[in-house]
């Protein structure tokens, strides 16, 4: 989806007028998880294996312990969504797997906007365009047991 969304953005601006003023707004699913799938995030096989490879090991949250989830207020229950979708997702068994996945997707992000900018600059107009980015991420990855933005933590 990363790449309809790299094409459809060049496509835009490359077939606008180029006396009027214009925008463009890309929308990603990258990041997201595909819920009720496993794997839950599926970039593409060449940016996992060139950025995030299997022998590389990231540090988990220090607050994902079992600990952390225990000392969370009573309503936090097994049923809760947070802890549903941490599940498979950030449980210590599958945690490497998909924040490899997850930070490759947010790396294709990053190449899609660099190439967005490269054809601003290409069209000379890099300097009388306000770029915005925002999102709607920040993300539980596994602290206190839990699973994306379901909860305001730290």
């Amino acid at each position: 989806v990363t790449d309809v969304n790299l094409e459809h953005a060049l496509q835009f601006l490359q077939n606008r007028p180029p006396d009027k003023n214009f925008a463009l707004k890309v929308s990603f699913f990258a990041t997201h998880a595909w819920d009720g799938h496993y794997p839950s995030y599926n970039p593409k096989n060449e940016t996992r294996r060139l950025h995030y490879p299997d022998s590389m090991y990231i540090q988990p949250p220090k607050t994902a312990t079992e600990q952390h989830w225990k000392d969370l207020p009573r309503f936090f229950t097994e049923q809760n969504e947070g802890r549903n979708r941490w599940r498979r997702r950030f449980e210590p068994d599958y945690f490497q797997d998909n924040i490899k996945s997850m930070y490759s997707m947010a790396t294709e992000v990053d190449s899609v906007v660099g190439d967005v900018i490269e054809e601003l600059k290409r069209q000379g107009t890099l300097n009388q365009t306000l770029l915005i980015f925002t999102t709607d991420n920040g993300n539980l990855h596994g602290e206190h047991g839990l699973a994306e933005k379901w909860y305001p933590f730290e």
